[in-house]
């Protein structure tokens, strides 16, 4: 009886091993084929003013946030 339990042991551990395996290789190709983003900071022509309810000034920025690919070209 331990036999047959010493295989199913093996047995499972070699189908998680295999497993493993193949998730990691689709992982790298998923990564290797992923469109490449990045984040670019453009400056503003005028500054952005960011007021609360009471019409308050909380913040002023002059940067905006776009996400575009390496291969743009400003």
């Amino acid at each position: 009886m331990k036999t047959f339990f010493k295989r199913i042991y093996i047995l499972f551990t070699i189908i998680i091993f295999i497993i493993t395996i193949i998730g990691s290789i689709y992982g790298i190709i998923l990564f290797h084929n992923a469109k490449d983003a990045s984040l670019h900071i453009r400056q503003n022509k005028e500054p952005v003013y960011v007021y609360d309810k009471n019409d308050q000034l909380v913040t002023t920025d002059g940067y905006y946030y776009e996400y575009c690919p390496v291969t743009d070209q400003f």
